[in-house]
């Protein structure tokens, strides 16, 4: 991901599951991602949000995936 949350050696889940701008990904979900929103699998799909078509936006699809609906 562009954004850096710590390293696991020295930063809890904890810490990182609850700063405010952590979650905002956190709570990202399939029917909320451009594309993905419309596609059949999409309640299976794990959705990884590390790397995006478009980094600027948060609901940009899945840079990695080559489904289209």
């Amino acid at each position: 991901m562009i954004k850096s949350w710590g390293n696991i050696k020295d930063t809890t889940l904890d810490s990182v599951y609850n700063l405010k701008e952590f979650q905002k990904y956190w709570n990202i979900c399939n029917d909320m991602v451009e594309i993905c929103s419309s596609c059949e699998y999409r309640c299976v799909c794990l959705g990884c949000r590390a790397y995006t078509a478009n980094p600027d936006n948060l609901f940009s699809k899945p840079l990695k995936c080559n489904y289209t609906p």
